[in-house]
């Protein structure tokens, strides 16, 4: 469950996105070493806010308010460096960004001073109140991937527009990759007998991961600036044999 407080400002007129993440190398490294990295289902995407900014101009987004992402960290001063990395980016970026300041939770005490130095000291905008949870089992691999999209897209591309849309596919499993945690994987491959034969290794969390991809900007672009160029398309939905090696195989890529 998420709480967010956000104060009545001069952003009224611009759209604001309100579940934006941001994603340090501390907090990164924290799950690391905590063997958390997988907790989600799928890795975590690295952040920029220069990507994030040009996402949002595509976008048409005025605002972005900024929440720590899940899982919870476990460690208080990772905690207190994301909020301090959302303090900066905000003042630096003076209209475009909010934040809602993360919580040590289940740390009682600890969180009551955090929330006291975000809202007095950092002037955060609202406080995120993540959910803990800490009863029974944590879902194993095969769980994690049984809501995964697994997909080989089978192109086939009009050799006369064979260059101008490997640039169209190119940029948007680039940008997909950079700015959706959901999007795990768009791989695009090119057959060697046939240029025009072109297939895309796509895995995505869930159902609803990719549903959310289809509404993207990139997306968007993407589709209707190839529609012409498509002679013929398959999306055929694969399984994996054994949904255990798929947490080894992101494990190996860190």
């Amino acid at each position: 469950m998420l709480s967010l407080m956000i104060a009545a400002n001069g952003f009224a007129q611009g759209v604001i996105d309100v579940h934006s993440h941001i994603i340090t190398p501390e907090f990164v490294s924290s799950l690391e070493k905590e063997g958390r990295l997988m907790d989600e289902g799928f890795p975590l995407p690295k952040y920029n806010v220069e990507n994030h900014l040009k996402w949002m101009d595509e976008a048409g987004v005025q605002t972005s308010v900024l929440t720590l992402a899940a899982p919870q960290p476990s460690s208080a001063e990772v905690v207190r460096q994301t909020n301090e990395a959302a303090a900066r980016i905000k003042k630096e970026h003076p209209g475009r960004f909010l934040f809602c300041a993360a919580l040590p939770l289940p740390d009682v005490s600890k969180s009551i001073e955090e929330a006291k130095y975000a809202l007095d000291v950092l002037k955060a905008d609202g406080i995120k109140l993540a959910t803990f949870e800490q009863t029974g089992e944590k879902p194993s691999a095969a769980t994690a991937t049984a809501n995964m999209i697994v997909r080989i897209a089978e192109i086939e591309v009009y050799p006369q527009y064979l260059e101008e849309y490997l640039a169209f596919a190119n940029e948007v499993d680039r940008l997909s990759i950079e700015r959706e945690p959901g999007v795990i994987c768009l791989f695009p491959m090119q057959s060697a007998e046939d240029s025009c034969q072109i297939r895309i290794l796509e895995i995505y969390a869930s159902e609803e991961a990719y549903q959310s991809h289809l509404k993207t900007a990139h997306f968007l672009k993407y589709k209707q600036g190839t529609l012409h160029m498509v002679k013929d398309l398959k999306l055929p939905t694969m399984k994996p044999l054994d949904p255990e090696t798929m947490k080894l195989i992101f494990k190996k890529q860190r």
